[in-house]
């Protein structure tokens, strides 16, 4: 493996240099510069590029995931290792989205962070197993909500008609005397929903419906 250059975003500086410290240690490593704000970060690519970049999410003001989608769009071919002190479902998602060959959470011991940065430079990625188990869960919950989708989108026309009145507030009396059925019968229809959707109840249903943008049946008076 070629030494490779490596650029630091993180606002800590006590962080940022302690990392830069480890990996002066390394001969496979050369720290470019270490830098606190996506601002800083983009200068010192536009004048080199780096083979890696170790990027904090968590900054004030503009968040590390904007020089992800910066070094996506200006396709410079940097890898990104993301060093974070908050992972949750969305944020990974959206790394990696964007790029990010590898993603650690901060409490990460210095053994991993040199692994990570070494099965990336030799063009792998590298998940701890904490953020493999996000990912999972998110693609799990992904899975879900398109079940579900696929599952409103094949209720009959009236079951629809009838989760979007439900959805818009009016009640089994209300339903009832708009469509000219009986209560009985918009109870039975409202119970087939939750039993074809599988969903426990019409507030999931309705969170499902916003989400998916499922709105060319969720509109009523």
């Amino acid at each position: 493996m070629d030494k490779q250059t490596i650029l630091i975003l993180e606002d800590h500086q006590i962080i940022g240099e302690l990392i830069q410290h480890v990996l002066s240690d390394e001969s496979n490593f050369s720290i470019v510069a270490t830098v606190s704000s996506v601002v800083q970060a983009q200068e010192k690519l536009r004048e080199k590029p780096v083979d890696i970049a170790i990027v904090d999410l968590s900054l004030p003001g503009e968040s590390g995931l904007s020089l992800l989608k910066w070094i996506h769009k200006e396709q410079l071919g940097i890898k990104v290792l993301v060093l974070t002190m908050f992972a949750n479902g969305s944020n990974v998602v959206e790394a990696i989205k964007y790029g990010a060959n590898g993603f650690l959470p901060k409490d990460t011991s210095l053994g991993e962070l040199k692994q990570a940065l070494t099965q990336i430079a030799n063009g792998n990625t590298y998940f701890s197993p904490e953020i493999s188990s996000i990912i999972v869960d998110s693609i799990k919950n992904d899975y879900k909500k398109e079940d579900v989708t696929v599952k409103i989108n094949n209720l009959t026309a009236r079951e629809k008609e009838i989760l979007s009145m439900v959805i818009n507030g009016n009640s089994n009396v209300e339903i009832a005397e708009k469509i000219f059925i009986s209560v009985r019968t918009v109870e039975n229809h409202r119970a087939n929903i939750l039993r074809k959707t599988s969903a426990k109840n019409f507030f999931e249903l309705a969170k499902a419906v916003m989400e998916n943008n499922l709105l060319d049946f969720a509109s009523g008076d």
